[in-house]
């Protein structure tokens, strides 16, 4: 199911509020948030990163046909 950029930035926006909402109701400190945080941006940047490999490697392909 492909989703629209709004529905991805309501998701990711809900997503933030439950890890927001575990850190105050578990008064846990706001560095595991930044933790959190940094390791989100971290997959994100591996996820892209691959999604790009995969596309010189689709197109190599398609050459190669």
């Amino acid at each position: 199911m492909a989703y629209t950029i709004e529905e991805l930035q309501e998701k990711a926006r809900e997503l933030a509020d439950m890890v927001g909402n575990e850190i105050v109701d578990g008064y846990l400190p706001l560095e595991l948030l930044e933790m959190t945080a940094d390791a989100l941006k971290e997959d994100y940047r591996q996820i892209v990163q691959a999604a790009e490999d995969i596309r010189e490697e689709e197109k190599a392909i398609e050459k190669l046909r």
